[in-house]
């Protein structure tokens, strides 16, 4: 629910592409920078050391990861990326059983079921023509990439999630800050949302996901985190006054109910047993 602000606070500032990825990650950086050292009592380089490749690797994922979706979202239009975007706990699913060898329940499958059909009637009737075999590409690169992320999240619980996001923001800011070729000045009156954004939303929001890998399967935090794609058109309902159409909001609460029931069937089964 924090992490879904990224729709809404993208959209006020009026900026996108590589110069909105430039600065949510670089005021995500420079806030983590702040407080990484604080919260490791100042062991900086060695809590970096202990996190080593895997914490390097989810970093460079989450980076690359919003890169490609503001990409795909440029070559195949939103609602293909958002559709595909879906895809990501089938996806972590699959890596999840040959990585892992955790398989989800069949009553979590078939909520991923219920949430990718829900999320196509959603969005279907938006879908652009034109789109390039390149954004479709893009489009279910970004998927792989959040499968990817949360599987080696999971494998590694040990890994400073806080220098995850650190890293995650400095690989967005810096493939920003390249494809811009440094034109990412704007005023502040666009810039201030994405100072909230980096500032608080994107670390925030990351962290937390990132830590819901220790206590539940990877393919359940990723199922969870698909709520962002539901949230952020409601956000941007309240705040904006853009309604969602009816698809959206009939597919939103399916997805949000399939969700909601497949937490809470969870809780109560651990504590029946």
């Amino acid at each position: 629910m924090i992490y879904a602000n990224d729709t809404l606070l993208i959209a006020l500032s009026g900026v996108s592409g590589f110069i909105a990825g430039f600065w949510r990650g670089m005021f995500a950086f420079l806030v983590l920078c702040v407080v990484f050292p604080v919260v490791y009592h100042g062991k900086v380089f060695e809590t970096i050391k202990q996190g080593g490749f895997p914490m390097v690797l989810s970093g460079i994922m989450y980076g690359i990861g919003g890169v490609l979706y503001a990409l795909s979202v440029a070559n195949a239009g939103t609602s293909v990326s958002l559709i595909l975007l879906s895809m990501a706990p089938i996806l972590t699913s699959i890596f999840s059983i040959i990585v892992l060898h955790e398989k989800p329940s069949n009553k979590t499958l078939c909520v991923m079921a219920v949430c990718f059909c829900s999320v196509i009637y959603m969005f279907w009737g938006g879908i652009e023509g034109g789109g390039s075999a390149f954004g479709f590409l893009l489009s279910f690169l970004v998927p792989v990439a959040l499968g990817i992320n949360f599987t080696n999240l999971r494998k590694h619980p040990e890994i400073p999630r806080l220098g995850v996001s650190l890293i995650g923001g400095l690989t967005s800011a810096l493939i920003g800050a390249v494809m811009t070729r440094g034109a990412v000045l704007i005023p502040f009156s666009q810039i201030k949302f994405l100072l909230l954004l980096g500032g608080f939303v994107i670390p925030v929001g990351q962290v937390m996901i990132m830590t819901g890998t220790k206590y539940i399967s990877a393919p359940e935090v990723s199922l969870i985190n698909s709520l962002e794609c539901v949230f952020g058109l409601l956000y941007v309902w309240l705040v904006m006054g853009i309604r969602p159409t009816d698809n959206n909001l009939i597919g939103g609460v399916v997805v949000i109910a399939a969700i909601m029931f497949n937490v809470v069937s969870d809780v109560f089964l651990s504590k029946k047993h």
